[in-house]
């Protein structure tokens, strides 16, 4: 997934800006292009037709037997999927290691004058079944007319020219994890094809067969293949959309590691009559040192367990606040009368490192239990990485705490030599692990990514930085050196690992509007340059420091920039909003900038317009996207003469300036104003004068520009 922009700012007249709004429904101005419309159009007219034909193919792939250990029918999967891929037009083959391995399906699709190649990754393994604990057999597929939970009753699947409600749902082993996304690619396939339109995007398959056992031989496929696998983008198809419903793109993933520990007591279970309150009790033990771990609000106390967690962009900060909040609602469905952090956001607690204990161990309980003194407890405890952490790093963090407590660390079970040398034992066991991995919303082929979801989507897309659980994305990052953008279609409450898995049919029908809109989305919507640009300038700043060093020059000024109109294709577009720190509701400069670039010049351009009506009914659209939907690009108003041009001028700089003495000022008695910006990566320095007439300066800062650092993410 990927971005791009562009800004500027000023004292006390103009200013350039940018961050990344991510507003879930467009205003009209961000409709698709007629073309796109018209493909949206057509690919849904095909399915309506065809809706029960894929829905034969669908059931017919669902019954192959799909977990990775039977290596005869995980490898009847691989061969039905590399055929469908053939019948559609991609040379397709499968890869092997050896006959224990899964294979993989490959497949290329070369589109005639295409500069874009998509990489599209599936897993077509599912989890092991206990069909004791299935409604019907899990390879049998059943359509039913609602969720069963629901009163869902089973009918036929549908015949030609049969009316087909999106209510329904399909109950079997991965339906909805993973081989519906296969379908809906399918699906787009057979729809564009039919309709005569054509890719936009060179295409990758990747279609793995042991994802749910860990994709221990990824990484070898990608390693024996990598040329074959060179692509611009990867579009991870798996998981489900947001719990809300609405369809959802995802930035990143969790990474995983985890330990195991064991404490130990005497060398046999002692009876707790006798020897209570005199043998240590390894499970009070055990308890102790976890609860040593975390507070009571769930914040982990291992010393420095958050320090390597890299902060999220500001592109992802206002696609945090543009979430729906769901969390009341899931607090309701699990029985929580509150959760962690006071509350917190679910969102917000994901782009942390979690530590959790998984399960604990000794003797026994219940009915079952004695009256003994265990002679050891076990725990295992996993431990989600945020973007920046290190597996192993984490992990020597946590033993480093173990050690603080005073307990001597072992690898094996101790001898009765180190149990008599060491009153406070354990073993720790670590587990392999990957790190996480976040791709930058700011990048082009992440904005194309974007707009083309939010057309299959009607508008009505959330955007996630990361999902809260763990796949092995750091492979495509790492290995390939490619971003990912992971794309689901599954329905929220889908059963996913579960018995009585499901697909909700009107989620599969998306699916394939997406895939249609991802394959054919416009080769040029961004800008890698103006993406890199757009992410310095995303956020907020403020000119503090500088007042402070110089009071008689300089004002505190905040300065905050955030973009709106992510769909559009024609430039970019930012709210900047500009106050001085005392009076930050009556902001003293509102506007609109349109970011593109001037190809002529070899410049990136950042033209100015007003606000329609009382700019103050916008004050705080830069964290609020609800107060700027209702604007379109027909109710603003260009300002001639004040478009500032910005050049590359270093590793991390970029500066401009306007041209000559169009841009027309009546500010105390000014006849016009000029524009200078310097951009880095942490601040931005403007220079904005008036003049009258005759040349003379009027107002603005006599001797330099204004300085405005960037404000820390909240």
């Amino acid at each position: 997934m990927t971005r791009n922009r562009t800004t500027i700012l000023c004292s006390t007249l103009l200013l350039v800006g940018l961050v990344s709004i991510l507003p879930i429904r467009p205003a009209e101005a961000t409709e698709p292009s007629t073309a796109a419309e018209e493909t949206l159009a057509k690919v849904r007219a095909w399915r309506h037709s065809n809706g029960w034909s894929l829905l034969q193919d669908f059931v017919e792939l669902l019954a192959l037997p799909n977990v990775a250990s039977d290596t005869v029918n995980i490898r009847r999967n691989a061969e039905a999927i590399r055929q469908q891929l053939e019948e559609r037009g991609v040379a397709a083959e499968l890869w092997t290691l050896s006959d224990e391995v899964p294979p993989v399906v490959y497949g290329s699709l070369p589109v005639a004058g295409a500069s874009r190649t998509l990489g599209v990754y599936v897993h077509y393994d599912g989890q092991p079944v206990d069909e004791s604990q299935w409604a019907h057999p899990a390879w049998s597929p059943v359509l039913l007319t609602g969720a069963r939970e629901e009163g869902g009753t089973q009918r036929p699947l549908p015949v030609a020219g049969e009316e087909i409600d999106p209510e329904w749902r399909l109950y079997g082993r991965s339906t909805g994890d993973d081989k519906a996304p296969l379908v809906a690619i399918f699906g787009a396939l057979d729809a564009l094809r039919a309709s005569n339109i054509s890719l936009t995007s060179n295409l990758v398959f990747l279609f793995e067969g042991e994802e749910e056992v860990g994709s221990d031989h990824l990484g070898a496929y990608m390693e024996e293949h990598r040329e074959a696998l060179g692509v611009d983008a990867w579009l991870i198809c798996d998981g489900p959309v947001h719990q809300s419903r609405r369809p959802q793109l995802v930035f990143g993933v969790r990474g995983y590691t985890g330990i195991d520990l064991t404490v130990y007591g005497a060398t046999r279970y002692l009876h707790s009559g006798h020897y209570g309150n005199w043998a240590p009790n390894p499970a009070l033990r055990l308890a102790r040192l976890l609860a040593s771990m975390k507070d009571e609000e769930g914040h982990v106390l291992v010393e420095g367990f958050y320090d390597s967690t890299e902060p999220i962009s500001a592109s992802e900060v206002e696609a945090m606040a543009s979430l729906p909040d769901f969390d009341g609602q899931l607090r309701r469905e699990m029985g929580l009368a509150r959760t962690e952090a006071e509350n917190a956001s679910l969102a917000d607690r994901l782009l942390l490192p979690s530590l959790n204990i998984r399960g604990l161990q000794s003797a026994t309980v219940g009915d079952a239990a004695r009256n003994i003194i265990p002679t050891e407890a076990t725990a295992s405890i996993d431990i989600r990485l945020a973007k920046g952490n290190d597996p192993e790093a984490m992990l020597d963090l946590v033993e480093a705490h173990i050690d603080k407590q005073g307990y001597h660390l072992v690898t094996a079970e101790p001898d009765l030599a180190t149990r008599l040398e060491f009153p406070k034992i354990i073993k720790v066991d670590r587990r392999s692990g990957y790190k996480a991995a976040r791709t930058s919303m700011d990048l082009a082929v992440a904005q194309e990514i974007i707009a083309a979801a939010t057309r299959a989507a009607d508008g009505d897309l959330v955007l996630l930085p990361t999902l809260g659980g763990s796949l092995p994305l750091h492979l495509f990052t790492e290995t390939l050196a490619a971003p990912v953008v992971i794309t689901p279609i599954a329905n929220h409450d889908d059963n996913q690992h579960a018995p009585n898995e499901n697909l909700r049919l009107a989620n599969l029908w998306y699916g394939i509007d997406l895939m249609a809109s991802l394959l054919t989305m416009p080769a040029d919507v961004g800008d890698e340059e103006i993406g890199r640009l757009a992410s310095w300038m995303a956020g907020s700043f403020s000119s503090a420091r500088q007042a402070e060093s110089n009071p008689e020059s300089y004002y505190d000024i905040r300065l905050f920039m955030s973009r709106i109109w992510p769909t559009r294709t024609d430039a970019v577009w930012l709210y900047v909003e500009q106050a001085s720190a005392d009076s930050l509701a009556q902001p003293y400069r509102q506007r609109i900038y349109r970011l593109s670039r001037v190809e002529e010049e070899g410049a990136l351009r950042s033209d100015v317009f007003t606000l329609p009506g009382d700019p103050l009914d916008f004050v705080g659209g830069w964290r609020d996207v609800e107060l700027l939907r209702a604007i379109t690009v027909d109710d603003l108003v260009l300002r001639q003469g004040c478009s500032i041009d910005l050049r590359r001028t270093g590793p991390e700089t970029f500066a401009g300036s306007t041209k000559g003495k169009g841009c027309v000022s009546s500010l105390r008695g000014a006849a016009y104003a000029t524009s200078e910006v310097l951009i880095t990566p942490e601040r931005v320095i403007s220079w904005d004068r008036g003049f009258d007439s005759q040349g003379q300066q009027v107002w603005g800062a006599e001797n330099a520009g204004y300085v405005f650092d960037r404000l820390p993410q909240p």
